[in-house]
């Protein structure tokens, strides 16, 4: 089979970058990338967690998402050390570590693709 032309692929998830393919691929199966972390959030400040018995700020961000023809939407994003929290349960909430979020992640892990050349110098 021959490609005659660039086209656009998928990408990891997370990556903001289109993936230009040539008889070119890459799979994030199989591998354990993803904890969750149950972390304990204080009742009386509820932007306190616990790590080794003591109270910690966790990080909060207001994340704006913008709405073609509508107001923005805001969504308040918590950020334990493990991660952001996806779910809380009183005061309970479960924090996911990704290893894509980790430093040397997955913004360092497809730098060569991204600086890949299209063309003859592909193995046949």
């Amino acid at each position: 089979m021959e490609c005659k032309r660039d086209h656009v692929s998928g990408r990891a998830a997370g990556d903001h970058r289109a993936q230009r393919s040539h008889r070119v691929g890459f799979t994030n199966n199989g591998a354990d990338v993803l904890d969750l972390y149950i972390e304990t959030f204080n009742p009386a400040n509820p932007d306190e967690y616990r790590v080794n018995g003591k109270w910690k700020k966790a990080d909060v961000y207001d994340e704006v998402i913008k709405v073609k023809g509508a107001p923005d939407e805001h969504m308040r994003l918590v950020v334990t050390r493990h991660g952001p929290v996806l779910q809380n349960e009183g005061d309970k909430a479960y924090a996911m570590r990704w290893t894509a979020l980790e430093p040397g992640g997955l913004a360092n892990s497809y730098n060569w693709l991204g600086k890949r050349k299209i063309g003859n110098n592909f193995a046949k």
